[in-house]
C-alpha cells in the first residue's frame, strides 16, 4: 500500500535570532486549552444511559469542536505585553523583540468596534510558506480565552507570498488593563487548498441521505459520528 503524500508548511523566522526561540509555532493539537482538557466526557464523570433524559455525553465528546481546536498550527506572542487602559484606549508595552506597530484608525473607518486612535499590529516574526495551490486560513485560536486580543482574521496566499505577515488586533474588553505572557497564541493558521467552488440546492436525493444518516446516528448512545462520519485530520 502506498503512503498517501502530505503537504507540508514551513515556518520561516525573518530574522536567524528568532530561531532558538521557545516559542516558535506549533500545531494546535499539542496545545490544547486547559479549559477542555479539564472537562470531563461525561457528565459527573459518569458514562450512564439515563431513561428520562440524553445520553450524559459533554463538549469533550463532540469531534467537531475537538477537530476545530486541534486544526492546523498556532502562533504564539514572542515576548510579554503589557496592556494599560487609558482615558483614549489603550497604550501597550513590551520588552524585547519586533513587538506593536500601529495603523492609523482612518485606514479602517468603518470596521465595527474600533474603540482605540489607532490600531495596533503585532509584528509576527515567521515568514509562512504552502505548497503551490495552498494557502493559509488565519483567524482567532478557536475555543480559547487566553487573550483580550483579537486579531482581524484573513487568509492569504502563502504559496507566492513570501514574507511575514503581521496581525492588526483589538482588545476586546474595554477595561481590560493587565499582562499577557509570552507564549499566548495569538493566531490559527489553518493550510487549505484553493478550489473553485460553485453552489446548488439539494432535493429529494439529498433530503433521502440526509435521512439515513440521522437513522444511523439516532441507532448508537455514543460516537456515531466519530466512529462512521468523521475523518481524522492531521497536522503535525
Amino acid at each position: 500500500m502506498f503512503k498517501k503524500n502530505k503537504a507540508k508548511i514551513t515556518f520561516t523566522a525573518m530574522d536567524a535570532y528568532w530561531d532558538n526561540s521557545p516559542y516558535k509555532p506549533v500545531p494546535a493539537k499539542t496545545q490544547i486549552p486547559n479549559w477542555y482538557k479539564n472537562t470531563t466526557s461525561y457528565v459527573d464523570n459518569v458514562k450512564e444511559i439515563k431513561f428520562d433524559e440524553n445520553t450524559q455525553a459533554t463538549i469533550k465528546k463532540c469531534m467537531p469542536i475537538f477537530d476545530s481546536i486541534s486544526a492546523g498550527y498556532l502562533i504564539k506572542t514572542n515576548c510579554d505585553i503589557f496592556i494599560n487602559k487609558v482615558e483614549e484606549g489603550f497604550t501597550f508595552r513590551w520588552p524585547s523583540g519586533p513587538g506593536i506597530e500601529f495603523h492609523p484608525k482612518q485606514q479602517i473607518p468603518l470596521y465595527p468596534n474600533v474603540k482605540t486612535k489607532e490600531v495596533p499590529k503585532w509584528l509576527n516574526p515567521w515568514i509562512i510558506q504552502t505548497p503551490k495551490g495552498y494557502s493559509v486560513l488565519i483567524i482567532n485560536p478557536m475555543h480559547r480565552d487566553e487573550s483580550p486580543i483579537r486579531i482581524l482574521e484573513g487568509i492569504v496566499d502563502t504559496d507566492t507570498f513570501m514574507t511575514t505577515i503581521n496581525f492588526p488586533f483589538m482588545v476586546v474588553d474595554e477595561n481590560f488593563s493587565g499582562f499577557i505572557p509570552a507564549g499566548t497564541p495569538i493566531a490559527q493558521v489553518i493550510p487549505f487548498k484553493r478550489e473553485s467552488w460553485t453552489h446548488s440546492f439539494g432535493g429529494e436525493k439529498e433530503r433521502a441521505m440526509a435521512a439515513d444518516t440521522l437513522r444511523q446516528i439516532r441507532s448508537y448512545f455514543y460516537e456515531a459520528y466519530k466512529t462512521f462520519f468523521r475523518s481524522k485530520k492531521e497536522f503535525n
